[in-house]
């Protein structure tokens, strides 16, 4: 009797920290997802059990420490700007500009060159690119 009862508590135990997961197929072939039996009309195709994951405290503040650790260097990177003391630039340089356009220039002739222009248009965008990229 005795044994009977402890079976029973971890028969119990166990079913509480368990998820069950049926798969239903309907007769158009549509699945659906489940916990509970299927609907009439369905056909169960699979069923699966997941245990329940119990989270150690003890891990879950080393990834707390983590964080804050993480954190506090961002923020570090973040307050010292750039080391040679020159504010950060939110805009593009004139070099980055002049590259940006180049870049341009050079994706407008390569697009023109596989289609049907005129030798003069063709000329024109070669003429532009190398405007744009000479010096750099």
């Amino acid at each position: 009797m005795e044994r009977i009862l402890i079976i029973a508590m971890l028969l119990v135990g166990t079913a509480q920290a368990q998820t069950v997961i049926v798969k239903c197929l309907d007769t158009r072939g549509q699945v659906a997802y489940t916990t509970d039996a299927c609907p009439s009309g369905q056909v169960t195709k699979s069923t699966r059990i997941f245990a329940a994951v119990h989270e150690d405290p003890a891990s879950q503040a080393r990834l707390q420490a983590i964080q804050r650790q993480q954190d506090r260097h961002n923020q570090g990177h973040a307050d010292r700007g750039d080391r040679s003391g020159a504010p950060r630039r939110s805009e593009p340089s004139e070099r980055d500009r002049r590259r940006l356009a180049c870049a341009k220039a050079r994706q407008e002739a390569e697009q023109a060159r596989g289609k049907e222009f005129s030798t003069r248009k063709l000329q024109s965008l070669d003429k532009i690119e190398m405007d744009a990229c000479f010096a750099l």
